[in-house]
């Protein structure tokens, strides 16, 4: 295949390349490029897929499969940070969420009655 189909092994270059970006943007934190570099990577697999299409799956070289593998095991491990990360703020926002159901409990009902802070008695 990257013999008879050079553009077919250039995108997959490619697309490892956006990958290996996108686990660096993801361990530094910068959703935005992660952002990017996934749309980036989805354009990629949509023109790849169209052309491996038209072509028989047994005509791949080693080069190609390699870097079909290294792809998965990157995006396998992208995906498990994600979920990891998605569970954490999942787990930080149920946290919030019942703090501020415990402080709504001790809210005073009436507003309108002010703290005497100058009576004498207190």
């Amino acid at each position: 295949m990257g013999k008879d189909h050079p553009q077919i092994t250039q995108r997959l270059k490619s697309w490892h390349a956006v990958a290996e970006r996108q686990v660096t943007a993801l361990t530094t934190g910068d959703f935005d490029e992660l952002s990017k570099l996934i749309d980036q990577s989805v354009a990629i697999q949509t023109d790849l897929e169209a052309e491996l299409e038209m072509i028989h799956p047994r005509t791949l070289d080693k080069e190609s499969i390699s870097l079909l593998r290294s792809i998965h095991t990157i995006q396998t491990a992208l995906v498990k940070e994600m979920q990891k990360g998605c569970s954490l703020l999942s787990d930080k926002i149920e946290t919030l969420r019942r703090n501020t159901l415990s402080l709504k409990g001790y809210r005073q009902k009436s507003p309108a009655i002010s703290p005497r802070f100058l009576n004498k008695h207190t």
